[in-house]
């Protein structure tokens, strides 16, 4: 149904007066749990944060946002010897996830690791069970099977049943200081960064989706959302520079984000077309060559036509 003016103007006072003077955190497993639901519809969520590639995939309308995630690459072996570690089995939870196509690209590109000469597992990391949440098309080069239901990757990583695992979340077994298990870059910060000075990109993972109905019925919504999410953006921006109290309980985050600056400018999380487009065009690419998508999709088919203008007075 149609939201009027009124309406809305009354619904965004009305969390702004609730919720003004509130840290709202949700858990991370608390985060993916209400992605399925939306996904699912099993609660008639109207606004949903979503997997990047697999909104691709479904080429629905989206609000252009920026949330991003450092990616680990949990491996048994030392980074020279990234081909012949990544030779064989690699379990990853599934394998349209946005971390998962991100570095199965990375590594093709920079390391010369083929994506479709792996062998991939997909299934819970942690608990048995997980499934794909899209059904896959696969050319007959890709080679994906699901682990059996009582199996989790965490523990085939420790019992050495798979060679490596891609995964946006550290796993149990890397936790509990395994010798033989370390990450496939031990310093991972400096490779990132490394990669992100070469490459510009620092992977984008999710987008804010819109339900399709409520967008089709209320267009100005979109951009509404998109102008909120910049002043929210700007608040924290800001905040982030006074010095006098650290936000984060992380020593020399003023240090850090001194250097953030430095390299990657004063919008270093840029939610607008300039900004993000070569992430999202390489993601794009990744998504083709390995076989979850037939043809890029265009930038007008991802992202709501409103958010690509502003009015200007």
């Amino acid at each position: 149904s149609k939201l009027s003016y009124s309406d809305a103007a009354k619904l965004t006072s009305h969390l702004y007066n609730e919720y003004r003077n509130q840290q709202l955190i949700t858990p991370a497993p608390e985060i993916a749990a209400a992605y399925n639901e939306w996904r699912t519809q099993a609660k008639p969520f109207w606004v949903n944060e979503a997997n990047k590639a697999g909104h691709q995939i479904r080429s629905g309308k989206g609000l252009r946002d920026r949330i991003e995630s450092e990616f680990g690459l949990p491996g048994q072996k030392e980074s020279d010897e990234v081909r012949d570690i990544l030779a064989s089995k690699v379990g990853t939870p599934e394998y349209q996830m946005t971390a998962a196509v991100w570095i199965r690209g990375i590594l093709q590109d920079d390391y010369g690791v083929p994506f479709d000469q792996v062998n991939y597992l997909t299934g819970g990391a942690e608990q048995p069970g997980r499934s794909e949440k899209i059904k896959l098309q696969l050319p007959p080069n890709i080679k994906v099977e699901p682990i059996a239901q009582h199996q989790t990757l965490s523990q085939m990583l420790k019992d050495g049943e798979i060679d490596a695992l891609y995964t946006a979340r550290t796993p149990s077994c890397f936790q509990e200081s395994n010798p033989h298990i370390q990450r496939l870059f031990p310093k991972y910060g400096e490779v990132e960064r490394a990669y992100y000075l070469q490459s510009k990109i620092f992977p984008i993972m999710h987008v804010i989706a819109i339900k399709r109905s409520v967008y089709e019925a209320n267009p100005w919504i979109a951009m509404s959302l998109y102008k909120a999410f910049l002043a929210s953006q700007k608040l924290v921006y800001q905040d982030m520079k006074e010095t006098v109290v650290l936000k984060t309980m992380f020593p020399w985050m003023n240090y850090y984000l001194d250097q953030v600056r430095a390299e990657m400018g004063e919008d270093y999380w840029p939610w607008n077309i300039s900004g993000t487009q070569h992430n999202i065009e390489t993601l794009m690419r990744y998504s083709c060559e390995q076989g979850l998508l037939k043809r890029a999709v265009s930038m007008a088919e991802i992202f709501a036509q409103e958010t690509f203008t502003g009015f200007k007075i």
